[in-house]
């Protein structure tokens, strides 16, 4: 399987698309619009990109309605 391209020309063509030590939600959205296929960060980058204030708005919304629930 020789594509003719030298072994660090292919690392420097799948460096190209990895991305590390993102530290923000925002550094993360901006490799993905950059083309990145991978980033690596810390478990709270993640769960940080995962909070929104309609999220959370809609969740209290739900729970005062659901408290509110006669069973």
């Amino acid at each position: 399987m020789n594509s003719g391209k030298s072994f660090y020309a292919f690392l420097d063509e799948i460096s190209a698309w990895v991305k590390e030590a993102i530290r923000t939600p925002k550094q993360m959205v901006d490799c993905a619009l950059a083309g990145a296929d991978i980033v690596t960060a810390g478990i709270e980058v993640y769960r940080d990109s995962f909070r929104h204030p309609f999220t959370d708005k809609g969740i209290g919304i739900f729970c005062e309605a659901w408290n509110h629930t006669v069973i």
